[in-house]
């Protein structure tokens, strides 16, 4: 194989994911991920089954993601933490040496974030029954597989989680500082939905709508990612939820192709 094609696999769209996916794979995912699958499966667990002897399809279901939000904005930290990594640690030195476009190293890096939080999602799920169904049904709960409102939270929760690791990446991305990213999305994921609560001011009240918390529970149809004090139709909800990722992508994009690295 010639150096030609060998430059040419390494700057491959795939090649470029590989090597992203692979920048992931580190003690601090592994403890992130950890962390967020055992709180998840914690907070599944105390949940309780009070709301079974109400509807015990909802109830048993319910229980299944009970603990989203905690383990959703680990997530989302990590995934820009990854990012402004390359600058903290001035290994974007070396990244852009091998991959000099930059718009595909941030197409490859947003991937790879998508692929690890849509990961854990499904872990989470997957062991948040397995915590919680054995006292769920012997609680008089049932789970029907075919049931549209359960695959359309865990497809909806796996969605988010997706998004949200490409709307991270491009925040990183575009502050490039660890301290400033992660203010950002904590601001975004948490203070914002809980301040619309305590503050409960009319204005407050819309914002919480059209925030990532507000418009995720819309598209799983179930309040599990924080408070919103006013909801979206499902398609409204669901454009406004993308936009928070293709936003920040598009000027992260933008501004890969005109400052230095």
């Amino acid at each position: 194989m010639s150096a030609t094609t060998l430059t040419e696999a390494r700057l491959s769209y795939g090649g470029v994911l590989k090597s992203e996916l692979l920048k992931l794979r580190s003690r601090a995912m592994l403890w992130v991920t950890g962390i967020a699958l055992g709180l998840w499966a914690l907070l599944a667990v105390t949940s309780g089954t009070g709301d079974i002897a109400k509807d015990p399809l909802f109830g048993t279901e319910s229980r299944l993601f009970a603990g989203v939000m905690l383990a959703w904005i680990m997530t989302t930290v990590y995934a820009a933490v990854a990012t402004t990594s390359e600058w903290s640690t001035g290994q974007y030195r070396a990244t852009f040496a091998v991959v000099p476009r930059t718009q595909l190293w941030l197409a490859a890096k947003a991937s790879a974030a998508a692929i690890y939080a849509a990961i854990v999602a499904v872990l989470g799920v997957v062991i948040a029954a397995a915590a919680t169904l054995p006292s769920s049904l012997g609680a008089g709960g049932r789970i029907v597989l075919t049931d549209w409102d359960l695959w359309r939270a865990f497809l909806g929760v796996v969605a988010v989680f997706a998004l949200s690791g490409v709307m991270a990446t491009a925040i990183g991305a575009i502050v490039r500082a660890t301290g400033i990213a992660v203010i950002i999305i904590v601001t975004i994921t948490f203070i914002l939905p809980f301040a619309t609560l305590i503050f409960g001011a009319e204005w407050a009240v819309h914002i919480s709508a059209y925030l990532p918390s507000g418009t995720a529970d819309v598209v799983i149809n179930g309040p599990m990612f924080g408070p919103a004090l006013e909801t979206l139709p499902l398609v409204p909800a669901s454009i406004v939820l993308v936009a928070w990722a293709a936003a920040p992508y598009i000027a992260a994009w933008q501004l890969m192709s005109k400052r230095d690295a």
